[in-house]
């Protein structure tokens, strides 16, 4: 039976708009491109800053090293301005007002950065959730299994009670690997759907 609904945030509960913000700093579409096409590449030092072994001061520097030098002159403005990437995904509030209505518990894990600290002032969704677990504060990643069943400790909730929503299809098989089931998101519309498909929330 479930009783837990665990979300990604970035893509799922906000938007993530690395390359609109990079166009917006840089004014080009070829270094906002750039950008984003060489940012999670394997070896990226962004892993490690999602893992809290680097922080807001040391990722600057590190990426330097990493990402091509026409980048270079903007690094350390997407840090400054990184809250603004992540406005908040419009329907989503409302739903997690419906699942808890419903009795859900609804929880939050999310790679992500120090920087995190300051998203949830001005994400009211994120206000609302009965736990946040990130992977900055845990040392640890997903799509790993480990992470999960971290999660589930940290909370106090049964892997095989929840719920995982992500926009990445490899964290939600990484999920469904600890226990929890999974449901790989693209819309507020199509996540509806799906929850009164198994009957967490009523049909209209």
């Amino acid at each position: 039976m479930i009783k837990n609904i665990l979300f990604d945030c970035a893509g799922v509960l906000t938007h993530m708009n690395f390359r609109g913000m990079m166009l917006k700093l840089s004014g080009s579409e070829k270094i906002a491109d750039l950008f984003v096409n060489h940012l999670w590449k394997p070896g990226s030092p962004w892993h490690l800053y999602d893992k809290g072994e680097l922080n807001s001061q040391q990722i600057v520097g590190e990426l330097k090293k990493f990402l091509p030098e026409p980048i270079h002159p903007y690094i350390q403005s997407i840090i400054d301005n990184f809250p603004d990437i992540f406005p908040p995904m419009d329907g989503m509030e409302e739903l997690v007002d419906e699942l808890h209505q419903k009795g859900y518990s609804c929880y939050l894990l999310s790679n992500f950065p120090d920087r995190f600290d300051v998203i949830p002032a001005r994400t009211p969704v994120l206000q609302k959730l009965d736990g946040l677990v990130v992977s900055c504060h845990i040392h640890m990643i997903k799509p790993h299994p480990a992470t999960f069943l971290k999660t589930a400790e940290i909370l106090s909730i049964v892997p095989q009670e929840t719920i995982f929503i992500d926009d990445s299809l490899p964290n939600v098989e990484g999920a469904k690997q600890a226990g929890m089931d999974g449901y790989h998101f693209s819309t507020p519309a199509n996540l509806r759907l799906y929850f009164q498909s198994i009957g967490i929330l009523p049909i209209d």
